[in-house]
């Protein structure tokens, strides 16, 4: 049974926003606007399963890189505290 659109939206939504992912750099990446990201995120539009892919692998990609960025920014001296914005 296929997983209800609702649902792949809430948790990709969860997903960016526990990674602290603007929706904005989410869309950009995706070449996709705001507002239709947010609208998947919400399950109003059903989407193809290439276009949810293409979504998640930017999310992916997104979290790996600012991993990389605060791993990079603590060995610098960068404050624990400040945020590395991606």
């Amino acid at each position: 049974m296929p997983i209800p659109d609702s649902i792949l939206g809430e948790t990709l939504k969860s997903k960016r926003r526990a990674a602290r992912i603007p929706a904005a750099v989410l869309a950009r990446k995706t070449k996709i606007s705001t507002t239709r990201l947010s609208a998947i995120e919400r399950g109003y539009i059903i989407v193809t399963r290439e276009e949810m892919r293409s979504i998640i692998t930017a999310l992916d990609k997104l979290i790996v890189a600012k991993q990389e960025a605060e791993k990079l920014a603590l060995q610098l001296g960068w404050p624990a505290e400040a945020k590395v914005c991606v």
